[in-house]
């Protein structure tokens, strides 16, 4: 018989060091993380959210519970974690998304500029205008940002301890080509250059999550 546990999993830190853009400085971008087939008849349950990575890292307030709780979920048998990270994002798709929930959202999305969603539930909103951003308005911000990192891992916690936390380290990988674009002006007319900045399938940064099991 297949046993059902209890995982929480908290968010560590996230390091991607190749982002498309210079590698100093704050950038921000959308971070999901989801648990792929947790359980019978359940294919995934994702969070997301909003996140600043200052010289390519993003560290939560390690005293802080909410700011680092992703799942609180039942689990059994084999299921596996994903975590992606967009591309930086401009003030435009910032914009669109925030519009798009509507003012009953903004103050929640007030609170989430500096890191991590704080609260794990409203955080699965942050889902849905990315998803649609295709179907905006504005012309810049039409297309959904690509993805510069995704990792997965298989687990299965059927016998671990109960209440020992466990550290978990994905590997994030380029699912594409990630490019840089330059522009400079020569003998007047403006030229455009793209520069490969990393291939797909190659590795950029990681992401750490604590598991722990409750029963």
């Amino acid at each position: 018989m297949i046993k059902r546990r209890i995982l929480e999993l908290l968010l560590d830190n996230v390091q991607i060091p190749r982002r498309g853009r210079d590698g100093s400085g704050e950038t921000r971008h959308m971070l999901h993380v989801s648990l792929v087939w947790p359980r019978m008849a359940i294919a995934h349950k994702t969070a997301a959210g909003v996140m600043i990575l200052r010289d390519g890292v993003y560290r939560p307030d390690p005293e802080s519970w909410t700011q680092r709780a992703l799942f609180k979920e039942a689990v059994e048998g084999p299921f596996g974690v994903r975590v992606e990270v967009s591309e930086a994002l401009s003030d435009t798709q910032w914009s669109e998304a925030v519009a798009r929930l509507g003012n009953a959202v903004w103050t929640m999305a007030g609170t989430q500029i500096g890191g991590f969603a704080e609260n794990p539930v409203t955080s699965l909103l942050w889902r849905a205008p990315f998803d649609a951003l295709s179907r905006t308005a504005t012309a810049a911000a039409r297309k959904e940002p690509r993805l510069i990192a995704a990792g997965t891992l298989d687990m299965q916690c059927d016998e671990w301890p109960a209440l020992q936390d466990k550290r978990l380290a994905l590997t994030m990988r380029a699912p594409e080509d990630i490019s840089r674009v330059s522009r400079r002006r020569v003998a007047g007319k403006l030229q455009s250059r793209r520069t490969t900045i990393i291939k797909s399938g190659e590795t950029n940064g990681k992401t750490e999550l604590l598991a722990r099991v409750y029963r």
